[in-house]
């Protein structure tokens, strides 16, 4: 792009720009894995999903995992090279097929994959607890993308909170505060630091020259909200979290206080800020699109209701307003399908021996 000499079309769906930047997003896969299999540490969402994959099933990436485990470091090399070169010879072939699913409505393509996600939540466990779970971190990021917060620190943080904080109290056990001057430690953190202090110098200058857009630039804030009750509302709930999580951490030995000082004592300030913008960026009443929080609430319904009379009634609910309301499908060909997806549904339950969810209700009687 910046060798083109017309950049006129750029921006105005230029194949070449296109290419570019998907090219250069799918670079990106290789360079994920060098930090997440190398400390542990994963540079993408997708990479802190696949590194709470190795987790769960025993393997902890890092230096030991080179020496120790060599096959699985080279198959996971050699799966992506080849899955570049296979995947990029199926999106040849099958490009105008894929093309056309973005034709297919939502209700169609969500309520088998909802269906699935409640079983996956609940196979491990067999506990309505991992469903209302479920739910929850998915209006969690709902609320997040509204409001305009990252999510892949989020994930990073969720994958990464474990390991973090049994090797940080064991490296302050062992070593004392002395290891943070260690030279492996102190190259590690002017990665972090240097470029924060870099933006912290950009954006102070952007400010004193009076270019407030040059100055978020310079920060990389996030994207401004598109629901301003939303950002309100998750900046009161996010910042109550944190204050109620120090109040409790209070009650612990100081050594089982090291790792939540570290996140609660400055996210309080930093979540305090958020809602103080909140706040100060909240317009009453000017907000009217509704079908976002409608779906949301009948998905909680639907978990709700899970819970009370069990798996089948509320799941033939949902695909019922799912295929006919929402995607708005013809009587015989929604009947069949939801039929297909339903019986799938049990068929997963069967191969995975588990039983379906049964209500609190339903078990009484």
């Amino acid at each position: 792009m910046r060798s083109s000499k017309d950049k006129s079309q750029f921006g105005k769906g230029e194949i070449r720009g296109i290419a570019a930047s998907e090219g250069a997003n799918n670079a990106t896969v290789i360079a994920d894995l060098v930090p997440t299999l190398l400390f542990s540490v994963p540079g993408g969402p997708a990479a802190a999903i696949f590194l709470g994959a190795l987790f769960s099933f025993g393997y902890y990436p890092g230096p030991q995992m080179i020496t120790q485990n060599p096959d699985l470091m080279f198959l996971i090399v050699w799966s992506v090279a080849l899955a570049s070169i296979v995947g990029a010879a199926l999106c040849f072939a099958i490009t105008p097929a894929l093309a056309r699913l973005t034709r297919i409505p939502f209700g169609i393509i969500a309520a088998p994959l909802i269906l699935i996600m409640v079983i996956g939540a609940y196979q491990s466990t067999s506990t309505m607890g991992d469903i209302f779970m479920l739910f929850a971190l998915g209006t969690l990021g709902w609320m997040m993308k509204h409001a305009g917060w990252p999510r892949a620190p989020a994930l990073v943080g969720f994958v990464l909170a474990k390991p973090m904080e049994q090797y940080f109290w064991l490296a302050n056990q062992i070593h004392g505060w002395s290891w943070l001057l260690r030279p492996g430690v102190i190259i590690i953190a002017s990665f972090v630091i240097i470029p924060l202090l870099f933006s912290g110098w950009r954006w102070f200058k952007a400010r004193r020259n009076g270019h407030s857009n040059a100055a978020a630039e310079a920060l990389d804030l996030p994207d401004v909200p598109d629901s301003k009750s939303v950002s309100l509302i998750l900046a009161v709930l996010v910042s109550g979290a944190f204050a109620y999580a120090i109040y409790e951490m209070m009650g612990f030995n100081p050594s089982s206080r090291l790792m939540p000082s570290l996140a609660l004592l400055p996210g309080l300030p930093l979540t305090l800020f958020l809602l103080y913008r909140a706040i100060r960026d909240y317009v009453p009443g000017a907000e009217t699109d509704f079908r976002e929080p409608v779906i949301l609430l009948m998905l909680v319904a639907y978990a709700i209701a899970l819970w009370a009379i069990g798996f089948t009634i509320p799941t033939l609910a949902l695909l019922v307003w799912m295929l006919f309301i929402r995607a708005r499908m013809r009587l015989v060909t929604g009947t069949i399908y939801g039929a297909i997806v339903f019986g799938i549904i049990w068929m997963l339950f069967d191969i995975l021996r588990g039983d379906a969810p049964v209500g609190v209700l339903t078990g009484l009687s």
